[in-house]
């Protein structure tokens, strides 16, 4: 049963009605599902954390597993946890009045709660696990205690989260203008 109740990680954009959904980071596993990380090389990737900065990390997380149907994050809540899905598939989903919607899927590999990690903030959406997944679980407080023991680590960590971000803004103003020129 999972205990963790938090989540972000995901770029919203409401156009008149119509949700815009920027994609998520993708981590590639090297090796077994319980080895170090080794990320892609892709441009939405932590592409600049080397082997090294993946064993800090994961020498922090606690991994979880979520049985189908589960939400690994619920909407609202406060978040203090960085979120990588290491097998397995979730829903991203946002309440409406009389329903959820179904905004983005998650992989193995998606790494989600940056945003909510960098603006100290709550969940504006719930994870929900689509099948039986397995989520490494990185305390936020743990990830700054990293930054500032290891600097390198630190810069390497924030430039990724930026460059992800920078992706999704991307993304996302992309489906705004197609979504605007379409209503034209």
């Amino acid at each position: 049963m999972c205990t963790c109740d938090h989540f972000a990680g995901h770029v919203l954009v409401n156009i008149s009605s119509t949700l815009a959904v920027a994609p998520f980071t993708k981590v590639t596993a090297h090796g077994s599902l319980s080895g170090p990380f080794q990320p892609t090389m892709a441009s939405n990737t932590m592409q600049d954390l080397t082997r090294n900065d993946w064993t800090l990390i994961e020498s922090k997380a606690k991994r979880i597993r979520v049985q189908v149907g589960q939400e690994i994050i619920k909407e609202g809540t406060r978040i203090d946890h960085l979120y990588v899905l290491r097998r397995g598939s979730a829903s991203v989903e946002l309440a409406g009045t009389t329903s959820r919607a179904v905004i983005a899927t998650l992989s193995a590999g998606d790494v989600f709660g940056e945003m909510a990690f960098l603006g100290d903030s709550t969940a504006t959406a719930a994870v929900v696990a689509t099948d039986e997944v397995d989520v490494d679980a990185i305390w936020a407080n743990d990830l700054r205690e990293l930054v500032t023991m290891f600097p390198g680590f630190g810069a390497r960590f924030y430039r990724s989260l930026a460059v992800i971000l920078a992706q999704r803004l991307r993304e996302t103003s992309r489906e705004l203008l197609r979504e605007m020129t379409k209503k034209r």
